[in-house]
């Protein structure tokens, strides 16, 4: 598809309607001028050129296996340089004239409007519209199931690291009932459920991997996908992906568990809920892509008073049995294709076909067992602190906010505003920051905040807080910068004082957690391994120092 996007102002009736006519001059009006065009080659020749790279070579050379060689894989949306170069302008006129038509073109207009008077404007410019004689039937092309299962290593000097994914391609979901979107839910409630246990095996002091994911999802032309991939340490593929598929085999053999299930739909109705909540406050793009969606593929769009309320009634009678058996149907071992990316000079260590299977097979073979899904039964802050008090309280009407002393010495600036019906948002700082440290200390300093955030809290651990925050719309994140130290954060109402307990913790238990903290280093000494084989980076890193004089 080709979307134009206008965003404009509703405050200046001059300018709305400006906008419209441009919107009508790309219908059907383009004047598509020679000159022009040829103006552009260079520009769409350029934004091709800033494209290429290790992602585009290696793409262009795996891209007709995972398309299963249809039309998409060879017809990228920008063209090839060829046709950018050479093609003549009456071909790009009668292209215009075939297509741009008003049974294939929809406008959608969101945003502080009169629908009355837009509807009428609509009307009068877009009326006349019409349809080329003897007007083309648009050819709908697919990406057909092969029912074989297909394997691709690509390699290149500029890839920085190794990874592997495990893509198997099923029918597309369509969502246009109710079935449809209550099998939506089931996916949504799956697919949150798999990253929670693939984000806790990123927490050991080893991690099997930099990155491991699983998912359903869509794919593209008419199909879906199960896809698990990873992201591998240097050298630890085998480890990697053994580590992803043994998960995914988890799953698949055992399930979910009910705690796991009831923490997912606590956090799907907590975010539903938000978003009811903000309904009059939601950015007109995310309407816009909603109805993008309807007109595209033929999503339903029933509304979010809808959606909110389906949910409701809905959710309590999703079952295990509904989400276990997702697994069952999309992990299967046909349209099951493998690729393998890494550097050029791994190439005769990655593994072939025959070897990528007997890792499979063997992690299929093995006794898995079932998930333990442990949660804490400790409380969050065991001991409640002795409460301040406000010893100054003072208005500044100037800039609509009230300023407190408390009986600590802390500053609180309390400012109400009306931007978001469900949402607190603060900032705690003092100076200071990773200036007050040596050279010798930098490092720690600047990365101590950090690894604190993924340590856990008190007397829960990283996987605990992360389980016990699932469901809440509350997060707190500790910050050492430069010239500044704090806390930042945000909640909705209900969840505010589960953040301020968090924001609290971090200030008087913070946690250390020794497992946590050499898992992180083991994660970024591996990402970092190979940073030098990426152009991108390797710029980056000298610009920095040459700024910096060569300072750290």
């Amino acid at each position: 598809e080709t979307v134009y996007q206008l965003p404009i102002p509703t405050d200046d009736a001059d300018v709305f309607k400006n906008g419209m006519q441009i919107m009508r001059d790309w219908a059907q009006d383009a004047t598509l001028d020679p000159v022009e065009i040829d103006k552009e080659r260079g520009v769409v020749l350029e934004e091709k050129r800033l494209g290429k790279g290790a992602g585009e070579r290696m793409q262009r050379q795996y891209l007709p296996l995972l398309l299963n060689n249809s039309r998409y894989s060879n017809r990228l949306p920008i063209g090839t340089e060829e046709v950018l170069k050479n093609a003549k302008p009456e071909t790009i006129r009668q292209f215009y004239k075939d297509w741009y038509r008003p049974d294939m073109e929809a406008l959608i207009i969101v945003g502080d409007i009169d629908v009355s008077a837009v509807e009428a404007m609509i009307k009068a410019k877009f009326s006349d519209l019409k349809n080329p004689a003897n007007e083309p039937v648009r050819t709908e092309y697919k990406i057909p199931l092969l029912n074989k299962n297909q394997f691709i290593v690509v390699t290149d000097n500029e890839m920085p690291g190794t990874s592997a994914e495990i893509m198997i391609k099923h029918p597309e979901m369509t969502i246009k009932t109710t079935d449809d979107f209550r099998n939506s839910l089931i996916r949504s409630l799956y697919n949150q459920m798999t990253g929670a246990r693939f984000s806790e095996l990123t927490k050991q002091a080893d991690p099997p991997f930099i990155q491991g994911s699983h998912s359903i999802g869509r794919f593209l032309a008419g199909l879906d996908a199960a896809s698990a991939s990873v992201n591998a340490k240097p050298g630890e593929l085998e480890r990697g992906l053994k580590a992803v598929w043994r998960e995914t085999e988890r799953i698949k053999k055992f399930g979910f568990t009910q705690t796991e299930l009831d923490r997912a739909k606590q956090s799907f109705m907590t975010y539903m809920e938000s978003a009811y909540k903000e309904r009059d406050k939601t950015p007109s793009s995310n309407y816009v892509e909603e109805y993008l969606r309807h007109f595209l593929e033929g999503e339903a769009s029933p509304g979010i008073e809808y959606e909110y309320k389906f949910y409701q009634e809905k959710i309590g009678g999703v079952t295990l049995a509904d989400v276990n058996a997702l697994a069952k149907k999309y992990l299967t071992d046909v349209n099951r294709d493998v690729m393998i990316l890494g550097p050029e000079k791994d190439k005769s260590i990655l593994p072939d076909e025959a070897k990528v299977n007997s890792w499979l097979a063997a992690v299929q073979a093995e006794n898995i067992t079932a998930y333990n899904d442990q949660v804490s039964a400790k409380p969050f802050m065991a001991k409640k602190p002795v409460a301040g008090k406000v010893i100054i309280e003072k208005n500044i009407p100037e800039i609509g906010v009230k300023e407190w002393t408390l009986s600590n010495g802390v500053k609180v600036v309390l400012k109400p505003t009306d931007f978001k019906n469900d949402e607190i948002s603060f900032y705690a700082f003092s100076p200071g920051g990773t200036s007050l440290y040596s050279d010798a200390d930098y490092q720690s300093a600047s990365s101590a905040a950090g690894i604190l955030a993924r340590s856990g809290v008190g007397e829960y651990s990283s996987v605990e807080l992360s389980k016990y925050m699932t469901g809440k719309r509350a997060g707190v994140s500790p910050y050492i910068s430069e010239r500044y130290e704090g806390i930042s954060g945000g909640a909705i109402p209900k969840d505010f004082e589960t953040a301020l307990q968090l924001t609290y913790l971090y200030f008087t238990q913070p946690r250390t957690d020794p497992q946590i903290f050499t898992g992180i280093i083991n994660q970024q000494k591996a990402a970092l391994a190979n940073r030098e084989k990426d152009p991108a980076s390797v710029f980056a890193d000298t610009v920095a120092a040459v700024l910096g004089n060569y300072n750290i």
